[in-house]
């Protein structure tokens, strides 16, 4: 997979962010295009940084400048009251704003942490302003294997300054890092500039994960300097809860390629993987509805109870059937006859078979294939990614409208690609006046909505949109 182009990749960011920008403050401007970047932290204490203006484009990464979240987060560190001997770690310097302004502000032991190939500004930055600050390489994936932990081993305050960049780097390792370098007093202040895709909200994720690592994270809205703020950059606090307890149930896809898709589901009665064996046909491949659906159901914000009774159709892979089962549903999982073999052996490699009935249902030829469910009793109607074909959606939708007939208080979720087909389905399920109305869910946090690890064939992916009755 060919690596996105920096700069177009934090353009569209930028361009897509849904918050106003106020691009015309003085001091965002004020260095633009200059060699030499001059940060006034306070009145006593002004930086002069040396920039490499041609790094986004020169291979050395988006650390060569000083990003306005750096600058923000310098102003906010001059109002702040630290303690005597504080120490700080610096991770992703790039030119060192943040870290030199902790130096300058009185911090006793300020660590400096790049990848080896990106400390060079750092460096001279460090002579250029006659710190006592140091400068280590840090790899986020094994941080504590880094020099920077001989120096202090456990740092009162962690930096990070534009380090949210997940369409150039992965969040996980990021957070991963947070996780090995946040102990029970440390204070890690992460200064962004809100970029939000259509596809993936960068803020959702990373507070999901760091709600997985029993870490906590608040949005800065006091202290701050007034002078030097904008709509769309934000600090964030991160800090190590009172227990190390999952703050919510979460699921986190872990693989995702053309061989293979693994879900991990936490819970706070303890921790599952379901994973499925892509093969060729579309019908067993994993689609992004079901990874949002089974977010849905483990976060609680599909409420299904433990031991309700789910008929799904359309199953495919079976990777939502397994979710459900091992949160103690009574599943039924059904599909094309000639899909039934291959739905069967996930289950099966998920220990679940046993727990999930698998049964033939084809809705093309609805009514006569629904009939034998309609004497049964259904509290849950599940639909991943069913609506895909604009001219099957009649049969769909009289296959719903009797099991609903059926089942007057049955619960209808369905998770699907915004398509034409889904609006076709809609439309023709509003025929049938004894079935409920299926409405959106509006209030979804973007990480049930959007589903942020693809492969590479399904770059671009739109939004997964979710409805309840």
């Amino acid at each position: 997979m060919t690596r996105p182009d920096m700069v177009s990749v934090l353009s569209q960011g930028e361009s897509n962010c849904g918050r106003k920008a106020l691009r015309d403050l003085k001091w965002r401007q004020r260095q633009t295009g200059k060699t030499m970047y001059e940060l006034e932290i306070n009145a006593d204490h002004t930086l002069v940084l040396q920039q490499n203006l041609a790094s986004e484009n020169d291979g050395t990464g988006t650390g060569g400048t000083v990003w306005p979240a750096a600058h923000m987060l310098a102003r906010y560190l001059a109002k702040r009251r630290f303690p005597s001997g504080w120490t700080c770690l610096d991770l992703g310097t790039g030119t060192g704003a943040a870290g030199l302004s902790a130096a300058a502000l009185g911090a006793s032991k300020v660590a400096l942490t790049d990848l080896s190939h990106a400390l060079d500004m750092a460096r001279v930055n460090v002579e250029r302003n006659d710190s006592n600050a140091e400068v280590f390489a840090l790899d986020w994936s094994n941080p504590r294997d880094s020099e920077a932990f001989d120096l202090v081993q456990q740092y009162d305050v962690v930096l990070a300054a534009e380090c949210i960049l997940p369409k150039l780097y992965p969040l996980e390792p990021f957070v991963g890092c947070l996780d090995n370098v946040i102990g029970p007093s440390t204070e890690a202040l992460v200064a962004v500039e809100l970029r939000t895709w259509h596809e993936f909200d960068p803020k959702s994720r990373f507070v999901e994960l760091c709600a997985s690592q029993g870490l906590r994270v608040e949005t800065i809205t006091e202290g701050l300097d007034p002078d030097f703020i904008a709509d769309d950059l934000e600090i964030w606090r991160v800090t190590r809860g009172a227990s190390t307890e999952k703050q919510h149930d979460w699921v986190q896809v872990t693989k995702w390629d053309a061989d293979e898709v693994r879900l991990d589901c936490d819970l706070k009665e303890g921790r599952f993987s379901v994973s499925h064996v892509q093969q060729r046909n579309i019908s067993e491949r994993t689609w992004p509805s079901s990874i949002a659906s089974s977010r849905a159901v483990v976060t609680g914000f599909w409420d299904i109870n433990r031991g309700a009774r789910v008929l799904e159709l359309g199953s495919g892979g079976g990777l939502a059937a397994c979710v459900l089962a091992r949160l103690g549903c009574v599943v039924t999982a059904t599909d094309l006859p000639a899909n039934l073999p291959h739905l069967e052996a996930s289950l099966a490699r998920n220990g679940v078979l046993a727990k999930v009935q698998v049964r033939p249902l084809d809705w093309s030829q609805s009514p006569a294939s629904v009939v034998p469910f309609l004497d049964e009793r259904w509290d849950v109607l599940l639909l991943n990614d069913c609506a895909y074909d604009a001219g099957a959606c009649v049969h769909l939708a009289r296959t719903v409208a009797a099991l609903c007939y059926a089942n007057p208080r049955m619960q209808i979720l369905v998770a699907n690609e915004p398509r034409t087909a889904l609006e076709a389905f809609l439309r023709a399920l509003g025929r049938f006046d004894w079935c409920p109305l299926l409405a959106p869910c509006l209030d979804a946090s973007s990480a049930l909505w959007h589903v942020d690890c693809l492969p590479p064939s399904r770059q671009p992916c739109a939004a997964v949109a979710l409805y309840q009755s």
